[in-house]
């Protein structure tokens, strides 16, 4: 009956034993310490040891014992979860710690590896590793105060055997042991994202990306993958959780015979909506005439505007990047003004939260139907570029966009200001045409190590002819000469026949819906293009 119990957000230990779920969070730290000893992360010292640990000059560090508890895609609470964690704030760097940098699977491999899966009908797997920071081995030998909670005596003292959570190296410490075991197993790291591990043989393959303890494996290798599966639990303890739904907060759903899937953050939106009284919708996230004044600037920071503005952009931020590219300029353009955000900044914020309300069910998709990846055949990449040029009010800078697509649907997409001051269109738009070069080459580069080559130039979709020339054309002009060199990396890539510029109507270029602000019918009519709603599956 766990489900049915209310939802809590515990500070201490002590506090839960006041509260309804108390047996519950009791039985989760027995759960906790019982790992904690099994996996041999930690070890209680004896109490004639300690005076002797103080005299070696040992710091003890103090400890807490987090709880939370955990939900599904439906918001429904699956689990009252108790971890020990030591105070990594008091660890002093090159005495407790050194290196501290662990690197994880970005979004865009994320979806690159989804799209694909779709796309050939590949299985993906989720798989959880339990406690996975306690099968890492610290580097230093530590002592702590056994927390609240689970502690068998008054100043029980444990001496810390691997990277517990909280400590500064924990990340690093795990990502090495699993990364180790990887490579043990035979799989090699992609050249261009050394997140993302790959195994083949011929026409079969695996590949995995991790996000700190949860995985996801995309194969048509069964044999394999069920030697992976049991390697890794005899190796670290892994939980299962079955084909990919719920995986870093996004909802996966396919259809019938997997062929389409679309990721959407219901869930995750259905909290903001309540936390935020959001009960109306708009038709789209902002106004086409909105625009932020410097005369719109506050000359003092309102501490309550301030605090509120930031909570709600993270909030959107997250969901942008993950699902909702069609919020994205929007979201983009208000955080610029985080620092000191005037009214009208938090409204416009919350007006994207009351289109969002209205569009719960739409996200991203891929499928594996060739008729609707816009001319583009199959694991093929495609990419739109545009820019709005000087439209800041602010910096006078430009505001350049791209969406980058694969199998039906975009991989990853970008809205921000240029770098520069561009001083006409077709400079704003050969900046933009850069940076979206430098991310198609990353992603050919990423596909070719998965193995799917790209053996045409990706075609990239532009609208302004001028940007299209001066992309193949080295004559020096009058209008372009100023063009910093680091620019012209776009031209270097279309001669080495690595992208193709195919010009495109407006009325066509995709990416316009990350540049600006447009009316409800043309917004519409975009966005329609490159979200799909779940109804679609």
């Amino acid at each position: 009956k766990i489900n049915e119990c209310p939802r809590e957000t515990p500070l201490t230990f002590k506090e839960t034993q006041a509260g309804p779920n108390a047996a519950w969070w009791r039985d989760a730290s027995k759960i906790e310490r019982k790992m904690l000893f099994h996996k041999g992360a930690v070890k209680t010292v004896p109490p004639s040891e300690v005076n002797d640990i103080l005299k070696a000059g040992h710091k003890i560090f103090t400890g807490k014992n987090a709880l939370r508890q955990k939900f599904d895609e439906t918001n429904r609470l699956t689990k009252f979860k108790s971890r020990a964690t030591l105070r990594g704030f008091e660890q002093i760097f090159g005495k407790h710690f050194h290196d501290t940098f662990a690197a994880v699977a970005n979004a865009t491999s994320i979806r690159l590896i989804l799209a694909l899966a779709v796309g050939n009908k590949l299985n993906v797997h989720q798989v959880d590793v339990v406690g996975a920071f306690l099968n890492s081995t610290s580097k230093v030998k530590l002592f702590q105060m056994a927390p609240d909670g689970l502690r068998l005596y008054l100043n029980e003292l444990w001496e810390v055997l691997a990277s517990l959570y909280g400590t500064r190296p924990a990340a690093r410490d795990w990502q090495e042991a699993f990364v180790r075991a990887l490579l043990e197993f035979g799989f090699r790291p992609a050249t261009s994202d050394h997140t993302v591990f790959v195994m083949r043989e011929g026409s079969k393959y695996m590949i995995i990306a991790s996000w700190v303890d949860d995985s996801i494996v995309a194969e048509n290798w069964d044999v394999m993958f069920q030697k992976l599966r049991t390697f890794l639990h005899k190796r670290f303890e892994t939980q299962e959780l079955g084909f990919i739904s719920w995986y870093l907060g996004v909802h996966y759903e396919f259809n019938a015979d997997r062929s389409v899937m679309v990721a959407t953050q219901k869930a995750y939106l259905e909290k903001l909506f309540d936390r935020y009284g959001i009960t109306t919708a708009v038709k789209t996230p902002m106004e086409e005439t909105f625009k932020i004044k410097p005369e719109d600037i506050p000359e003092t920071v309102d501490l309550k505007i301030q605090t509120e503005f930031r909570e709600l952009l993270g909030s959107e931020i997250f969901v942008a990047g993950w699902s909702r590219p069609d919020i994205t300029y929007h979201v983009i353009t208000l955080a610029r003004f985080a620092a000191n955000p005037p009214a009208k900044a938090l409204a416009a914020l919350k007006r994207i939260l009351r289109y969002l309300y209205g569009t719960q069910d739409l996200g991203i998709g891929y499928t594996s139907n060739v008729k609707e990846m816009r001319g583009l055949k199959l694991n093929e990449l495609g990419t739109y570029v545009d820019a709005s040029h000087a439209d800041d009010l602010i910096t006078r800078k430009s505001t350049m966009g791209y969406q980058v697509w694969l199998n039906g649907g975009v991989i990853s997409w970008r809205s921000k200001l240029t770098p520069i001051v561009c001083t006409s269109t077709t400079d704003a738009e050969y900046v933009s045409a850069c940076f979206a070069a430098m991310e198609t080459i990353h992603l050919r580069q990423l596909m070719a190590a998965l193995g799917f080559p790209q053996e045409h130039p990706t075609q990239m979709f532009e609208d302004n002819e001028a940007c299209i020339v001066l992309a193949g054309d080295a004559v020096h002009r009058d209008r372009t000469k100023h063009i910093d060199i680091r620019f012209h990396y776009l031209r270097e890539r279309v001669r080495d026949q690595m992208l193709q510029m195919i010009k495109v109507s407006s009325s066509q270029q995709l990416a316009d819906a990350m540049t600006k602000a447009a009316g409800a019918t043309i917004f519409i009519r975009l966005r329609d293009e490159y979200m799909r709603s779940r109804d679609r599956l």
